[in-house]
């Protein structure tokens, strides 16, 4: 069966939810057009695409916090988790659907789960589902969750929790896991990070840990794996710091970067989040709480960031880096600007190339893996935004 579309590009120009002063595309901004506004890098108004007709969009019940995209034979699917502290909480699977002539028609929820607390991250299978009709996918929140897609009918089905209980006492509940990553060399292998100083080694398929370790002084906030390998991987955290480790020598980590305090005397602010770029081992970029920066860290120089990514006018929530045929030093990112900036990391005037803005605060950006489009989630409403590489 054929790699699905989402139809053809010229059927929607522009993809928005039909509000007013919604930017509904990507937009390339040149030099001549680079201006400051208090949203950060926008375009001229003259240039904003007309609304389409049908939104590609979803609105949720409850506010969205992450999303994670797939392309299949069955077609696109896109997982968001929901953040709600007073009730139970849900993954939404969406699906875009398309007419008898490859056009496009929206997104529509095929399938959703219950979970207790919020789920901090969700991603599929990175390596896909083959042939196949089952298309697996993790959440973390309280546990390691695994889920069956099941894409002919929509079942969305959990396997088993993963839970590495106590051996001194098996009925303590684990601490909350605040995220993880799933290797795209090896899909058995998955690590989780928490606020209990530790990231785990999952085994996928025998659903048990291959090892666990202290990673920081205090809460681990982000792991993920290099590129290209499913033996080493860098971690974030409370304690400011960004750290390499070999699983096959943990005996030592590499502090590759530490967020020097704002003031003599103060801690570092944390850091939130990072991200492998999916070709180069050496290259990362990661987010610090309450900072509109972007730091770009390369491996193989530790200790002062490869470049700073400076254009958002507030705190940046969310990072990606675009698949490997968009461009090898292209990322997203997203914040409080209520802005989603797409960024080429080896230009030298360090500034963004596209731009998307929204009416609220921006909860995470994330790409659709043929490059064309971007999700992203704000408040209740998950959008898929068009993008063309110029």
């Amino acid at each position: 069966m054929d790699r699905p579309s989402l139809g053809k590009r010229s059927s929607f120009p522009a993809l928005q939810v039909p509000r007013q002063n919604v930017q509904s595309q990507l937009v390339e901004i040149s030099n001549e057009q680079k201006h400051r506004s208090f949203y950060g890098y926008t375009y001229p108004t003259n240039q904003v695409p007309a609304p389409p007709q049908n939104p590609m969009a979803f609105d949720s019940s409850w506010p969205l916090l992450g999303g994670a995209w797939a392309v299949t034979n069955y077609g696109h699917f896109i997982a968001t988790n929901t953040i709600n502290e007073e009730n139970t909480n849900r993954i939404h699977i969406l699906s875009a659907s398309q007419d008898a002539h490859g056009g496009y028609q929206g997104l529509s929820n095929v399938a959703d789960a219950a979970v207790y607390l919020p789920q901090t991250k969700v991603a599929w299978d990175p390596l896909g589902s083959g042939n196949g009709t089952q298309l697996r996918m993790l959440s973390t929140g309280d546990c390691l969750r695994l889920w069956n897609l099941n894409m002919a009918t929509g079942k969305l089905d959990a396997v088993s929790p993963l839970v590495k209980r106590s051996k001194s006492n098996p009925e303590d509940q684990p601490a909350p896991l605040t995220s993880f990553d799933w290797n795209n060399i090896d899909n058995s292998i998955a690590i989780t990070s928490s606020i209990d100083t530790t990231c785990t080694v999952w085994d996928l398929n025998t659903k048990t840990v291959r090892t666990q370790l202290i990673a920081h002084d205090s809460d681990v906030y982000d792991v993920a794996f290099l590129a290209q390998t499913p033996h080493k991987f860098v971690s974030v955290g409370a304690d400011g710091s960004a750290r390499v480790f070999d699983l096959r020598a943990l005996d030592n980590s590499t502090i590759i970067f530490e967020l020097p305090p704002k003031f003599p005397g103060d801690a570092p602010a944390p850091l939130l989040r990072v991200a492998a770029n999916p070709t180069n081992a050496n290259l990362l970029a990661c987010i610090a709480y309450d900072s509109p920066d972007i730091y770009i860290l390369d491996v193989r120089s530790p200790r002062n960031p490869a470049s700073i990514l400076e254009g958002h006018q507030g705190p940046v929530n969310s990072i990606q880096w675009a698949p490997a045929h968009v461009g090898q030093n292209c990322i997203v990112s997203g914040g409080d600007d209520c802005q989603a900036l797409v960024w080429d990391v080896s230009r030298a005037d360090r500034t963004p190339t596209a731009a998307f803005t929204d009416t609220g605060q921006i909860n995470s950006v994330f790409w659709c893996p043929t490059g064309e489009y971007l999700g992203v989630t704000s408040g209740r409403t998950l959008q898929a935004v068009g993008f063309n590489r110029y």
